[in-house]
């Protein structure tokens, strides 16, 4: 016999276990751990998985490629020289703040 379970995605990220606050719009707690705020990553599935998975995530990230190819082709993007050097763990930078100076390019024609 085969049984299929499911935990309803509404359900998981109301869920006051998994986030502090549910119902409250808080984007800081994807953000700063420092905020006070609980945010299960673990549980965080916007799009789902397996063949429930969202039909529009593909578009979704074609969308979001797209656009970071824009901003970096129509600007220039530096690092100010007072931001110091990023925290670097073994592969990966730590997540924190980064602030990016944006400067129109000046395409050659």
């Amino acid at each position: 016999m085969k049984t299929i379970v499911s935990v309803p995605t509404w359900g998981l990220l109301h869920d006051p276990r998994y986030f502090s606050n549910p119902e409250e719009f808080i984007p800081e707690r994807w953000i700063d751990s420092s905020s006070g705020e609980t945010c299960a990553n673990k549980a965080w599935i916007p799009f789902a998985y397996g063949q429930w998975s969202c039909i529009g995530k593909p578009l979704a990230l074609m969308e979001i490629r797209i656009a970071l190819s824009k901003l970096v082709w129509n600007f220039d993007l530096e690092v100010p020289s007072d931001q110091g050097e990023p925290e670097y763990d073994h592969i990966q930078i730590a997540a924190g703040k980064l602030c990016v100076v944006v400067k129109p390019r000046e395409l050659e024609q």
